[in-house]
């Protein structure tokens, strides 16, 4: 997965000094697949993560994203669910 946060000239773009980005990669059992923990939003940089593990294809997935305010609160989270058809179907 790359983030790549928008450009000052592509709207909408906010600047998030302080702010965190956390992720996590879970199967149908809620067992962790892949993360982030914590990563800085300051960078205008894509953000790559590592591949996922073999065996991990033909599984429903859950990708759970959390933007946390420079205190640690949450300022947005969402939960996107991937049914097991849609996974075994991706290159």
């Amino acid at each position: 997965m790359t983030v790549t946060p928008n450009s000052e000239r592509q709207l909408p773009s906010y600047p998030l000094h302080g702010y965190q980005l956390v992720w996590a990669l879970k199967d149908e059992a809620g067992v962790a697949l892949a993360g982030g923990p914590g990563s800085s939003m300051n960078s205008r940089r894509p953000k790559r993560s590592r591949p996922l593990a073999a065996g991990s294809a033909g599984r429903s997935l859950h990708l759970e994203v959390r933007v946390l305010r420079p205190a640690g609160t949450v300022a947005a989270e969402r939960t996107l669910a991937w049914p097991a058809t849609s996974v075994a179907a991706a290159p």
